[in-house]
């Protein structure tokens, strides 16, 4: 596994392990409790669990400039779309599963630049979650439903995605320079 696979798949630990947390106080306390404990032993348990290098990451490949232009992308992307959301349909309640929608779309662009296979499947899924959450959201059902479609499915999805990265230790194949 390169450098590069293993910082990807904290990445996806830590920001799975965020959308599960922060949304979990839409349910109910008890629920809130188990998918909360369930997110914290699953992020735990990937990174105790993700191995280190067993080669060098060639040079040239990972955050390349690419990538940070597809991470700007989504900022911008993202911060339009809440703005919108917010001031002109006053569809707060929606904010999660457009962020989701978004970052969904952003791994498309990932799967571009690295040909990870599982960058297809996560931002399939997430961009899923995040636009049932967006109808969840303007057909007008309760917030909790947004969350649950938005933020902690997808949140799950990013943990799974982690630990299938690390269970499969292909590399894929990277573009350089991208």
């Amino acid at each position: 596994m390169t450098p590069h696979k293993r910082t990807s798949i904290y990445i996806t630990t830590v920001f799975g392990f965020i959308y599960v947390m922060a949304n979990a106080s839409y349910l109910p306390a008890t629920a809130a409790i188990v998918v909360r404990g369930i997110a914290i032993l699953g992020a735990l348990g990937l990174l105790l669990a993700t191995p280190g290098p067993d080669r060098p990451d060639p040079a040239g490949v990972g955050f390349s400039r690419s990538y940070w232009q597809i991470v700007a992308g989504e900022v911008i992307v993202g911060l339009v779309g809440l703005a919108v959301l917010n001031s002109v349909f006053a569809l707060h309640d929606a904010s999660i599963a457009w962020i989701s929608l978004v970052v969904g779309v952003h791994f498309f662009g990932f799967y571009v630049i690295w040909h990870f296979p599982i960058m297809i499947w996560i931002g399939a899924a997430i961009t899923l979650c995040g636009a049932v959450g967006l109808l969840v959201a303007v057909v007008g059902l309760p917030a909790a439903i947004v969350a649950i479609a938005g933020g902690i499915l997808p949140g799950g999805v990013l943990l799974a995605g982690g630990y299938w990265s690390a269970l499969h230790r292909q590399s894929g194949t990277v573009a350089r320079n991208g």
